[in-house]
């Protein structure tokens, strides 16, 4: 992916911060799935609470090198506005702009 900095839309493009990582930049691409069957169909009908992605201490983690596991959660869970880890409630905001 291949994009000139200048000419984006800043709707898609977003400065961000993480405490303990530093600055980085959020950038929105969609990419359509051309759906030409039933069982295309079926590969790409999935739901929320099937897709789980890990969690990642990027305070910790990534300035020292440790990554350490955190678990995994659902996008349903992420998109509901707060995870459980280890035992404590975390509040969460999306990094994508999904309902754009």
């Amino acid at each position: 992916l291949i994009g000139d900095l200048k000419q984006m839309d800043p709707h898609w493009l977003v400065g961000l911060s993480y405490l303990g990582y530093g600055p980085t930049l959020a950038v929105g691409v969609g990419i359509p799935i051309p759906i030409l069957d039933e069982e295309m169909l079926r590969y790409t009908a999935v739901k929320d609470e099937e897709i789980f992605c890990p969690v990642v201490d990027y305070h910790q983690g990534y300035p020292y090198g440790n990554h350490t596991d955190l678990g995994f959660v659902s996008f349903k869970d992420l998109k509901s506005g707060k995870v459980t880890i280890n035992g404590q409630e975390v509040v969460t905001t999306p990094q994508s702009s999904y309902p754009r």
